[in-house]
């Protein structure tokens, strides 16, 4: 039986717990909605510019806000990602890809 549903676990980015983290080991980066931002730690001046745009499943393409790294943690893995700042209403609060 193959995995349908969608794996979410709770971790900390940059030092903050965050919960309904969506992991897809298929997706080619991470992301991090907009509203996040200040939740982590980081404000909108911290963000690294760039000309990525996210293109969802209708096919709807969206430019990024920009760049952050955040340092994720879990378990007792540590390591820092860049993820890419999106305006979004997802369900998750972040996508490690």
């Amino acid at each position: 039986m193959s995995h349908l549903r969608p794996l979410h676990i709770t971790t900390s980015l940059s030092g903050i717990k965050v919960n309904k983290v969506l992991i897809d080991g298929r997706a080619a980066i991470s992301l991090l909605p907009e509203r996040m931002l200040i939740k982590v730690g980081k404000h909108p001046d911290d963000l690294v510019p760039t000309n990525i745009a996210v293109t969802d499943f209708s096919g709807a393409s969206t430019p990024a806000k920009g760049l952050v790294t955040l340092t994720v943690k879990v378990g007792s893995f540590e390591r820092n990602t860049v993820f890419v700042v999106v305006p979004s209403k997802a369900c998750y609060n972040a996508l490690l890809g």
